[in-house]
């Protein structure tokens, strides 16, 4: 089906301290319903292998009104947007058990040769899914460069990698919310509304990172993920 919705059940491995939703789990899940659709309507990633083809994250926006809690089941609609000849939209709505809407998200995805790393024409793979119903969430914002001097350095391991040979898009999220300094205290007194993601380039196994982070308003954090002067993600966190 061109729309359709999937459940999940809140484990208790999927929440923090404070027994609610981690943001490293709900991107897991956005991007398993992504995987899920678009196999269900022969383009996933099983499909697009056997041409040489995989799918790659650009951007993703999600905005959330209410962090669900542990123990709770989810639902999360998506649907393709739009089309156009190296990206697509993809866009979610999240709702709880009595179906009442608590978070959006829109993402930006293209899809890549796996051995020339080049975008391949979509206009040819799923043009004929999309569905003219617009995004709750507001679109991903081009977000700055850090020049503060990095936090941390980071060499990328085997756990990290996924089946495209790069690290998994939920890792870079992980690995940023690291560097926020006294996280117990941090997340016990915010709740984050909104956190985009722009992915730039691949990092890849035994690549070493450095991490930054600059505070730009009492409730607003950039970060960013260099190799050497490369800027390899960035994410802006609102609370």
């Amino acid at each position: 089906m061109k729309t359709a919705t999937y459940t999940y059940q809140i484990t208790l491995q999927d929440v923090d301290f404070s027994r609610r939703l981690k943001i490293t789990r709900l991107i897991c899940y956005l991007l398993e319903t992504a995987g899920r659709n678009a196999a269900e309507n022969h383009f996933g990633i099983q499909q697009i292998n056997t041409n040489n083809h995989t799918w790659v994250l650009s951007r993703i926006a999600v905005e959330m009104n209410e962090i669900p809690k542990g123990d709770e089941t989810i639902s999360i609609e998506t649907w393709v947007e739009n089309v156009s000849r190296l990206f697509t939209t993809r866009n979610f709505c999240i709702r709880d058990e009595k179906g009442n809407v608590i978070g959006s998200a829109t993402s930006i995805w293209a899809m890549i040769d796996i051995e020339t790393r080049r975008a391949v024409d979509l206009t040819m793979n799923c043009a004929s899914f999309v569905v003219e119903k617009p995004s709750l969430c507001e679109r991903p914002q081009k977000i700055p460069s850090i020049q503060t001097a990095p936090l941390t350095e980071y060499k990328v391991r085997y756990s990290d990698i996924d089946l495209n040979y790069h690290a998994n898009s939920a890792k870079y999220v992980e690995w940023l919310l690291d560097t926020i300094e006294n996280p117990a205290v941090f997340f016990k007194d915010n709740r984050i509304v909104r956190f985009e993601l722009q992915y730039i380039n691949e990092a890849l196994l035994d690549d070493v990172l450095t991490f930054h982070k600059e505070n730009t308003s009492e409730h607003e954090m950039l970060f960013e993920i260099k190799r050497h002067t490369d800027s390899i993600c960035k994410m802006r966190l609102i609370f």
